[in-house]
């Protein structure tokens, strides 16, 4: 079992991403249906909220192993321009025509074409 499911702090940021979710998607809906107070469906929207609030803490979970240590977040930290840095692993290294990526990231031109000849 991995350490992490056992952090107070893990739980806490958890929940509290999940709580933030379930008012989104409650807020959307609300907003979104443009009803009246009479008009609306509460348990359709209760039951919408709340399956987009286990997806937040399942996302959080599988999250866990690979973000920082006890955190549910994939921004491991603040690089030189303040800028998040996320987790090298996530970000596809682009293949651009023209160009050959190798496996250490570093990027080659191609010489346009009709160039030394």
């Amino acid at each position: 079992m991995n350490t992490y499911l056992l952090s107070g702090s893990f739980w806490i940021q958890t929940v509290e991403r999940s709580v933030k979710t379930f008012a989104q998607a409650a807020i959307a809906l609300l907003t979104g249906e443009g009803l009246g107070l009479l008009a609306l469906d509460v348990v359709n929207v209760v039951s919408v909220a709340g399956l987009a609030a286990v997806i937040s803490v399942l996302t959080s979970v599988a999250s866990g192993p690979v973000g920082p240590a006890s955190s549910p977040s994939l921004v491991l930290e603040r690089g030189p321009a303040g800028d998040p840095q996320v987790a090298a692993a996530l970000i596809p290294t682009p293949v651009v025509a023209g160009t050959s990526a190798a496996m250490t990231g570093t990027v080659e031109q191609a010489e346009p074409a009709g160039a030394g000849a």
